[in-house]
């Protein structure tokens, strides 16, 4: 049994925002409210428990609100993901009775009698092997760490096999009848987190009263012969062989994942309640003979003190969907518990929470299947066990926010128009808040993904100019998937028999025949891997969509104690005050300089706003760029001037957007603007996602192309200017060059002159040469010295933050966000905690698109994580602002037009009229441009 977590120290402002939370989950009844100063309410802990699981996990599993989880799970009826409904009804095939029972409770008094029944022949089950055997492949991998993950890892096919042959011995030893004894709830339960090859896993699947059913994590159990095994009762009388006394069931949660280790048959249950089909699999009468004789709980997760929101208090019967700090699913609130904790089923409501994290859904295939055909194979056979949609995290205990921390909660993001600017409990609630929002924002991107994997076969292919198509229908024999879950460009992987694994995208999806027909493409990264259409067409194949792995957006957000401790008069630091309704920024006087650098002639407008970017006591400038103004082109110049301008020895400036598009058009431009490079400018983009872009997002300074190009470069020119007697400079750089070209192959067929430089070239590569050399990036600076750095915001912070150019961090002078419109606030409070020092330029036009949220998305987490950051300083006059007005690309009279419609006839149109096209008269459409007289 683990000893609870050490006790770390608290800083007074954390003793202010947190209750000092228990090492074990809060147990319902224990009084852990604070005291309230300004702000009392427990926020998302700061540590990265928070993630992946959230692991503020104890072996000593703190069991609370032990009456709420009787009949939590709502009927048992098919429910598709895109319904808007999420969690742990199941999608399966309706009994003759069309609405499935309630489970009937077994009677505490039981009669002393002995039924022993005749064994009767129950066919495939006597099967010696594993139907399955043959499929399976040992893998030398190394285990998980986390307790759950390593435990379901070590399940073997030999270990089910034990099991199931096990059970044909114990299904012919009939069960005594005793009388029950009632569980006493326990406090804390013990649970193991080691692999025990003894026991087979299931996942429970709901409680009724004295009996918890559950069903197998593997689907290797029941394979295509045992339907007996799909559904088993733990009660009263089975034994826990960790803690002592009869288990209660309120002790345990839906998704709690058990190892079982023997069975027994039910004391009045002959051979004839041996469940012999697959029909029904999930209806709980259906499954009268094998009860649980002996098991264990497996380690569990659960988190205390998470802000906590219903997002729909109606989608279930029995709970209310809601979303959680830290967690990036929808979470279950059961409705006995809002019920009892007086916390009104309403949307909008905002709560603190316990929460339990389930390890796994049920229904997985064993770790050590083979690819392709393999995985083909037993994902069909097993198509006759209903699937089971995901266990999402449940809510064990709540605690209601009371009206003064909830009011300051829905001021935010805008949180000093409610507290004064030296507080410092007002910027971790600022971030707190975000962190709440953003998490909500993930949870609702994995809403409506498909969670069942399908075994289908390609029926058509063809080549297209995007590349080659595959034609595919799914089903299951619970129905098939909702279009919303295959419609266009969704993202899943395809599997082919020899088990290459492709990522494919939707181009459309029609419902046919009780299946849905998928017409797919592979992604850019998989293009170059498609086999031919005529080897495609009849292949078998299996195709699934995973959960998006959107966790690392939460880990980029700042920690309220780093948020905290920058300084508060740093550049970005009074930008962020000033948007989130504090002082507003003054430009004071200043004067500004036409900027001309050879054919560029950047306007009066654009001048200014590259003047203000540089001067280094203006923190922040806001450049209201509607369409057509040259925005791409000032924001170029403005990095170049600032380049010019920099005092330091080595400076930074970065540009930066929402998407890889913007970032491409940014490098364009600059190119264009500066054909020799003089600036030294780079793209940052990690391989994987590089080869995930189609060609034209590609570009000749992404980091991956530039850097072998800037050492042969490095290299031709040393060897150039050397003398063949003169001794290689800077050994050690030039050696580090040729180094790394050789390692990536790209010195095949270069020679060299000079004969120190030529025999380095040739030299074989030898590690331990190299352990005092500098690393590719610390000779990449030192050769290439970069000055100019474009990159999207995830993958900025993500270099910066804790990637390569981490110590480069302070040398960032300006930051400057294209379409600052769709940049969302949780997005703006990253880039600023990660450069404090820089100063920042937001262009874009608030007159357009607003930040992307989901349409389901809480209002109050749309405030405080997206927002339109954008719109409010430009309204407000809270940043120093440029208009730039004067629109070159489109003609007179468009311009015009728009300019009397959205913009209040302030757009300066600087291209002349063009005289009507002939087909315009052809089509007799009316010429309005006369309507719309403007003061220009």
């Amino acid at each position: 049994m683990e000893e609870p977590p050490n006790k770390r120290m608290r800083s007074p402002s954390e003793e202010i925002l947190f209750p000092a939370p228990s090492p074990e989950p809060m147990e319902h009844g224990q009084d852990y409210h604070a005291e309230i100063v300004n702000f009392s309410g427990p926020c998302p802990v700061e540590e990265d428990s928070i993630l992946e699981n959230l692991e503020n996990i104890s072996s000593q599993s703190t069991v609370s609100n032990k009456d709420d989880y009787i009949d939590f799970i709502d009927p048992i009826i098919p429910e598709e993901p895109s319904s808007g409904k999420y969690g742990p009804t199941v999608l399966v095939q309706r009994s003759h009775n069309s609405a499935v029972p309630e489970v009937e409770q077994e009677s505490m008094e039981i009669d002393e009698d002995d039924t022993i029944a005749e064994p009767i022949p129950i066919g495939p089950t006597t099967q010696a092997e594993h139907p399955f055997t043959g499929n399976y492949e040992e893998r030398n991998e190394e285990l998980p760490q986390k307790p759950a993950k390593k435990i379901a890892a070590s399940e073997s096919l030999a270990g089910i096999q034990k099991f199931r042959e096990e059970t044909l011995r114990q299904m012919l030893v009939p069960t005594e009848k005793t009388k029950g004894t009632n569980g006493v709830p326990k406090d804390v339960l013990k649970t193991v987190n080691t692999p025990n090859p003894n026991g087979v896993l299931y996942v429970l699947l709901e409680s009724a009263g004295n009996g918890t059913h559950m069903i197998p994590l593997h689907k290797e159990v029941v394979a295509n012969d045992r339907p007996d095994l799909f559904m088993i009762q733990m009660t009263q009388k089975s034994t826990d062989t960790l803690n002592e006394g009869p288990p209660c069931m309120r002790d345990f949660y839906p998704g709690d994942l058990v190892y079982v280790f023997s069975l027994q048959r039910r004391p009045d249950a002959t051979l004839e309640n041996l469940k012999k089909d697959f029909t029904a699999l999930l209806d709980p009468k259906e499954h009268t003979f094998w009860n649980v004789k002996e098991f264990c709980l497996i380690h569990r997760s659960i988190t205390p003190n998470r802000l906590l929101l219903i997002q729909d208090a109606n989608t279930h019967m029995r709970s209310a969907s809601c979303v959680a700090a830290g967690v990036n699913q929808l979470v279950r609130a059961p409705a006995n518990l809002l019920k009892r904790t007086n916390v009104p089923r309403k949307n909008g409501i905002l709560t603190w929470a316990t929460i339990f994290h389930p390890p796994f859904n049920a229904g997985q295939l064993l770790r050590g299947i083979r690819p392709g055909d393999g995985k083909h194979f037993v994902t069909q056979e097993t198509d006759c066990q209903p699937v089971i949609a995901p266990f999402p995290p449940v809510v064990t205990d709540l605690r209601t926010v009371n009206s003064d921390d909830a009011d300051i909660i829905r001021a935010c993001p805008e949180i000093y128009t409610k507290m004064e600017l030296s507080d410092p409990v007002a910027s971790e609630v600022l971030v707190t808040t975000a962190h709440f929002g953003l998490s909500a924002a993930l949870a609702l991107e994995n809403k409506d993904r498909d969670y069942r994997t399908y075994a289908t076969k390609i029926d058509a292919s063809r080549e297209t100019r995007r590349g080659t198509v595959v034609t595919f229908a799914i089903t299951k024999p619970s129905g098939p998937p909702s279009l919303t879950s295959w419609s266009r460009n969704v993202s899943f992987k395809m599997e082919l028999s020899d088990g290459v694994r492709l990522d494919m995208e939707v181009d459309n999806a029609t419902e046919e025949s009780c299946t849905v027909v998928v017409t797919a493409r592979p992604a850019h990264s998989s293009r170059n891997r498609v086999p031919r259409c005529n080897e495609l067409i009849g292949q078998n194949i299996v195709v699934f969509q995973p959960i998006e792995n959107n966790l690392h957006q939460l880990r980029a957000m700042p920690k309220f104690k780093q948020f905290q401790s920058i300084d508060r008069n740093s550049p970005a630091m009074l930008l962020v005050r000033a948007l989130a309704g504090g002082s507003k920024i003054q430009s004071g006087n200043h004067t500004y300089q036409k900027i001309k650098r050879g054919n560029l002639v950047l306007s009066d407008e654009q001048s200014e706003y590259a003047c203000l970017l540089v001067n280094p006591e203006v923190p922040a400038v806001l450049a209201n760029s509607p369409f057509g103004v040259g925005k791409t082109l000032m924001i170029v110049a403005a990095a170049r001037l600032a380049v010019e301008k920099s005092r330091q020895s080595i400076s930074l400036q970065v540009l930066t957007g929402t998407t890889n598009a913007s970032v491409v058009a940014m490098v364009q431009t600059y190119l264009n603007q500066d054909k020799e490079n003089s600036a030294r400018a780079v793209r940052l983009i990690t391989e994987p996602n590089r080869a995930r872009q189609m060609d034209p997002l590609h570009t000749e300074i992404d980091f991956s192309v530039l850097w072998p190009n800037a050492f042969l470069n490095f290299l031709t020119k040393t060897d150039k200017e050397l003398l063949s007697v003169e001794q290689v400079p800077n050994t050690q750089l030039v050696v580090a060059a040729a180094t790394f070209l050789k390692k990536h192959g790209f010195l095949e067929g270069v020679t060299f002159k000079h004969p120190q430089l030529g025999q380095i070239a040739r030299k074989p590569i030898i590690e331990a040469d190299n352990e005092e050399s500098p690393d590719l990036f610390s000779s990449f600076l030192r050769i290439y010295r970069p000055r100019i750095v474009l990159a999207t915001s995830a993958t900025l912070v993500e270099q910066f933050k804790n990637g390569s150019w981490s110590p480069l961090v302070k040398n960032v002078e300006t930051v400057q966000i294209d379409e600052a419109s769709q940049t969302p606030w949780y997005s703006l409070l990253t880039l600023a905690s990660t450069f404090p020092q820089a100063r920042f330029g937001l262009i874009g036009d608030h007159h357009q698109l607003a930040p992307h949220a989901h349409v389901d998305l809480p209002p109050l987490c749309k405030n405080v994580a997206i927002g339109n950051l954008l719109q409010s300083a430009a309204e407000r006059n809270l940043v120093p602002a440029v208009n730039v007005t004067s629109v070159y690309r489109c003609t007179r009279e468009l311009t015009l037009l728009i300019s009397k419609l959205a913009y209040n006839n302030t757009l300066k149109p600087k291209r002349e009229s063009e005289p009507e096209h002939h087909l315009i008269q052809g089509l007799h459409l009316p010429n309005v441009g006369w309507k719309y007289k403007t003061n220009l």
